[in-house]
């Protein structure tokens, strides 16, 4: 029996944050195979690119988490290190033809769910672009602050969410565990934190 469409995208937005990792991997795999997320050329604005451009030191090392197609290590310029992870490996392939392609041989691409992945390296700026959410909530803090043992001395967090109202819960815990740097409270909200 083929399931509705509303009922079966439904499945796939409960299943991409409650779903164990196996689960979580191929639903984002047949989405990014469905061509739903990739060659994603959107940069928002204010412009993620020069936020990370203020925070990350010339020749500073990069840890994008959720990084889909690699758009962020597409349009900096710049970077010492980029290490970009995403659960699907669809996107990661796609990431990594991109950046072969224009020959950009300081990206390295890690295949993992964010929850788990261990870095080899500190990081000047740690971002997650539109992916922290889909973590379970209770998994959130305790990602964060595993992460922050791999922030550099002076590196910061980068989280960008949209829909300020339904991920409102991301941005509380934020401030109620960590230092706030800059807040762009708009649509995408961005948060910059210790």
């Amino acid at each position: 029996m083929k399931l509705p469409v509303i009922f079966h995208g439904a499945m796939h937005a409960v299943l991409k944050r409650w779903g164990n990792s196996t689960v979580r991997k191929r639903i984002w795999d047949q989405e990014y195979g469905e061509g739903h997320w990739l060659d994603s050329e959107h940069i928002e604005r204010p412009s993620i690119c020069d936020l990370i451009d203020k925070y990350l030191p010339n020749r500073g090392t990069l840890l994008d988490l959720g990084c889909s197609d690699g758009l962020i290590a597409r349009t900096q310029c710049g970077l010492g290190k980029y290490t970009g992870v995403d659960v699907s490996k669809i996107a990661i392939e796609a990431a990594r033809k991109a950046t072969d392609k224009n020959k950009m041989n300081a990206c390295e691409w890690v295949c993992s769910d964010i929850s788990t992945f261990v870095p080899s390296c500190n990081a000047d700026v740690i971002l997650f672009r539109y992916s922290l959410y889909y973590l379970k909530k209770h998994e959130v803090g305790m990602t964060l602050k595993r992460y922050r043992r791999y922030l550099s001395g002076n590196g910061v967090f980068i989280v960008v969410m949209d829909n300020p109202k339904r991920h409102k819960w991301v941005a509380d815990l934020i401030r109620k565990n960590f230092d706030i740097i800059e807040l762009i409270d708009d649509n995408p909200v961005v948060l910059v934190f210790r």
